[in-house]
């Protein structure tokens, strides 16, 4: 087990046998990053572990406790995919009082994690001091590149219509990969312009509505004054 953090720990998978010489690299780097951005108090022990036969990441938020489904730095790029998303269910739930409503906004917004936090991580390595960041920073964008086209293109204002089939289809299933991705690619633009966002991005599952106008306005209404504008932006895309 190695420690991230004084309270964050990571034990990578038993196969893994093509470790970097710190296997810690990527994921000490991403989860500060986002500790930072999320400006979040991580004061509890909080266990990361690889376990590819999973099948898929999971949060197990009670537990504290996040499965990766990957074999650890072999696939570095995959682990901070896996481990930006599955930190984004984990602050989240940490800083709210879950309820169960727009959970398709949720997923939205981790995939849009993901994106974002690589392309942070990708920046910084670039003008690392340290070799190793430098050489691996070429390989991000082709692996972004890739998560962009994973995408379903549908029309956002479908989910501000109680009938519409994409509304019934995300309500139903908030795990639409491909409808995620490509939500999440319409509000990468307005974060990149406003990064505060990620400050008070638990405030999306404390509300009892899923009016998706009565969701914005209340975000909006309980957000601070800087990142009001951002969320009316966020909001006119959903709306016509």
């Amino acid at each position: 087990m190695y420690k991230i953090n004084y309270y964050w720990q990571y034990q990578p998978d038993n196969s893994d046998t093509e470790l970097l010489d710190d296997p810690l690299l990527i994921i000490r780097d991403l989860s500060e990053v986002i500790i930072q951005y999320f400006d979040f108090n991580a004061e509890n022990v909080l266990t990361i572990v690889d376990f590819p036969s999973n099948g898929n990441p999971t949060c197990l938020d009670s537990q504290h406790i996040i499965i990766l489904a990957t074999k650890g730095n072999r696939f570095f790029l995959q682990n901070a995919y896996q481990l930006a998303h599955e930190l984004c269910h984990y602050i989240i739930r940490e800083k709210s009082k879950i309820i169960d409503n727009n959970s398709w906004f949720e997923e939205s917004i981790c995939e849009l994690c993901s994106i974002f936090f690589l392309k942070i991580i990708q920046l910084r390595w670039s003008v690392s001091p340290e070799p190793i960041k430098q050489s691996c920073s070429t390989m991000f964008n082709e692996y972004i590149e890739g998560i962009f086209a994973r995408k379903k293109e549908f029309d956002l204002t479908t989910l501000s219509q109680n009938n519409s089939f994409e509304y019934r289809l995300l309500n139903d299933d908030e795990y639409k990969r491909e409808h995620n991705n490509f939500i999440a690619q319409q509000l990468l633009p307005i974060f990149e312009t406003n990064p505060n966002l990620w400050k008070e991005i638990f405030l999306i599952r404390t509300y009892n509505s899923s009016d998706l106008n009565t969701f914005f306005q209340k975000w909006s209404s309980d957000s601070s004054a800087e990142n009001k504008d951002s969320i009316l932006m966020i909001k006119q895309l959903f709306f016509n």
